[in-house]
């Protein structure tokens, strides 16, 4: 099977999507499957085209003009035109697909990735509606998290599992430090929950006479705001920057401070426990009710956060049942487990007849999403 991807930004780009796709990839060629990723170049510099892992590479020029990035997809459309699958990851890309080269190809079948933190809380009106027309116009969804469909109030897709690279049972499993370090691992943005996880410091401090020392690995728009303060504060807050294998830095500490999917699973296979937080109800969701929600400390303020440290730091019997827990759970996680899941999805709707509408239709439909959601550049935010 030849599959395409469509995807915002990807390897040498550092983030959970990249690292989505790039796994996954590597998981069907090494099933035997043809795989290409289409992409935008997310910085000056890099080729239009190669091989990494035995995925071939097509980059946009989106750092560039919308206009000219638009044209280099419609190029490729012989590539999609050869696909036997294109998986597209989020609304935006989906749009961009079909409002480019998508309508030309009635029959080429198309399947979307709803990934998990890529949506504001309330969610708009306006992304409901783009959420709900692109689900019409393609053959499959795939969601990153039950709570998606709910929040964007369209019909559910497949959740699948994120997988693990290396699996749970091949990572070097280090002894647990002293109960008084944590290592908080991801971008310093807002939704990330990092301005919560300092402030649980300095209440641990002030309020529960602990001293925690965080290690912080991660960099983003927070970052000098965040070095200010913890230096102010004269707080016991490291920062490291971004580092290569940043996950392996989850077995410095005792506890993980980490929020999203994939840094939740890479501490789990380290046998830390978790500490998630979340800024919003939508983020809330994300973090209480997937498969991994049992075996992890849920805490919605700094406040929260700290009265949890605190209870586990003084009771290593309740720590311990929820990292072992945690531990079993992760150790099924594997790309080759989640690319069977893809597979399954593709052949089961290729079995029967793909979506197929006639041109009057689709050149409505293309239309339709221009005029109404102007369709962003693709490109990496500054």
């Amino acid at each position: 099977m030849h599959v395409v991807f469509l995807t915002y930004r990807y390897w040498p780009a550092v983030g959970g999507v990249e690292k989505y796709v790039s796994e996954l990839g590597r998981a069907l060629v090494s099933m035997g499957h043809r795989v290409s990723v289409v992409t935008g170049a997310h910085a000056a510099g890099l080729p239009p085209r190669e091989s990494r892992d035995g995925i071939q590479i097509r980059r946009l020029p989106a750092y560039r003009s919308a206009l000219r990035c638009r044209f280099h997809l419609l190029r490729l459309r012989q590539l999609f035109a050869e696909a036997d699958v294109v998986q597209i990851s989020d609304v935006l890309m989906a749009e961009q697909y079909f409002t480019t080269v998508g309508w030309l190809l009635p029959r080429r079948p198309v399947f979307l990735t709803r990934h998990g933190l890529s949506y504001q809380c309330p969610v708009p009106e306006r992304e409901k509606r783009r959420a709900g027309r692109v689900a019409s116009l393609v053959d499959g969804v795939v969601d990153d998290g039950h709570f998606i469909a709910k929040w964007l109030q369209v019909c559910p897709g497949t959740v699948l599992d994120q997988g693990l690279s290396p699996p749970a049972d091949e990572i070097h499993q280090r002894r647990e430090p002293s109960p008084d370090c944590a290592v908080f691992v991801g971008r310093l943005d807002c939704d990330t929950g990092i301005r919560h996880y300092i402030d649980a410091v300095e209440l641990l401090g002030r309020n529960h006479g602990l001293t925690m020392d965080l290690d912080v690995y991660g960099d983003g728009p927070l970052k000098c705001e965040l070095q200010r303060r913890t230096t102010a504060s004269a707080l016991p807050v490291t920062f490291h920057g971004w580092v290569e294998n940043a996950q392996d830095r989850f077995a410095d500490g005792c506890f993980a401070f980490a929020s999203g999917r994939l840094a939740i699973q890479e501490a789990m296979a380290r046998r830390r426990l978790v500490v998630a937080t979340w800024a919003n109800a939508l983020k809330r969701d994300y973090v209480l009710e997937e498969a991994f929600s049992p075996f992890l400390v849920g805490a919605g303020s700094p406040a929260d956060i700290a009265a949890a440290v605190a209870h586990h730091v003084a009771h290593a019997d309740h720590r311990s049942a929820l990292v072992d827990g945690a531990y079993e759970y992760v150790r099924r996680l594997t790309w080759n487990r989640t690319a069977d899941g893809f597979l399954s999805v593709w052949r089961e709707r290729l079995s029967s007849r793909p979506v197929a509408r006639s041109w009057l239709n689709r050149a409505r439909l293309a239309a339709e999403l221009v005029g109404d959601f102007k369709p962003a550049r693709i490109t990496t935010p500054s």
